[in-house]
């Protein structure tokens, strides 16, 4: 796997520097990429950066890039829709791709407190919501054919290496069906907190919580700790940008990891003010 690089803009800033860790994150990832994983995919990758972007008429179009590194190596991007009914409800939708999944999800979004427009306070959101696609791993998904005792003098188990670190337990054999073949859904919640500086920038914090299944795949419960800054720029501050970088681990009866995820975010504000 290939290195990223990165390279230094014309303008340095500190801005800089957390663009340049979330690639530095996404380098690491190749060389932890883990050959032993089964999970669920997460319905949802991706978050909302700061919480009160979104006001009663507006109308806001989201594109994220995500990187999952050291005890998992994982990449993926998404596509979001957030429509303002109220200043205090919005309904948000979206698509992500990821290596080994393609998820779709909607849900709600309840928010509280100070507003980007006002430019000052702090501000709570909720969002629950759910989805559904495809993807999953069972075994890392590597090998096409049942286990068999033409594999058994020299794998492990489960079929994965002589060292008998496989997640999968010695009665869980490998299937034959890719990512792509398997069904997937779930659902999610996330809480932001954040405070207004200026209606040209905040800093946030986001925790997530996911649960989600997959066919012949373990129960997943994803959990995510999103810390960052929310950049505010043009006219009527329609484009918005978040860096974030936290912790986050998987859990299912079969494995757990424990990664860091960098993400990158930029949005278009369309509509009410």
């Amino acid at each position: 796997m290939a290195r990223k690089r990165c390279s230094r803009p014309a303008t340095a800033g500190w801005s800089y520097w957390l663009l340049l860790l979330v690639c530095a994150i996404s380098s690491l990832s190749a060389l932890a990429c883990s050959q032993r994983v089964t999970y669920s995919p997460p319905v949802r990758g991706s978050h909302s950066g700061m919480p009160g972007k979104v006001e009663k008429l507006d109308v806001d179009l989201s594109a994220t890039g995500q990187s999952k590194a050291l005890r998992m190596s994982e990449a993926g991007a998404g596509l979001g829709l957030s429509v303002g009914i109220a200043d205090w409800l919005a309904i948000q939708g979206g698509a992500e791709l990821a290596m080994r999944a393609l998820m779709g999800n909607l849900g709600v979004r309840l928010s509280y407190g100070a507003k980007q427009s006002e430019g000052h306070g702090f501000a709570l959101d909720i969002g629950i919501g759910g989805g559904v696609g495809k993807g999953g791993v069972r075994c890392n998904n590597t090998v096409n054919h049942y286990y068999d005792e033409e594999y058994t003098p020299t794998m492990g188990p489960a079929g994965l290496g002589d060292d008998n670190t496989s997640p999968c337990p010695e009665d869980k054999l490998w299937d034959v069906a890719e990512w792509h073949e398997r069904l997937a859904w779930g659902g999610y919640v996330d809480i932001g907190l954040g405070g207004y500086v200026s209606r040209h920038f905040g800093m946030f914090v986001r925790p997530m919580v996911q649960y989600s299944r997959s066919d012949n795949v373990s129960n997943t419960t994803w959990v995510a700790f999103y810390m960052g800054p929310n950049f505010f720029w043009g006219r009527s501050n329609l484009v918005s940008f978040h860096f974030s970088l936290g912790p986050g681990i998987y859990v299912n009866e079969w494995d757990s990891r424990w990664h860091l995820v960098g993400e990158m975010g930029v949005s278009l504000r369309f509509g009410g003010r």
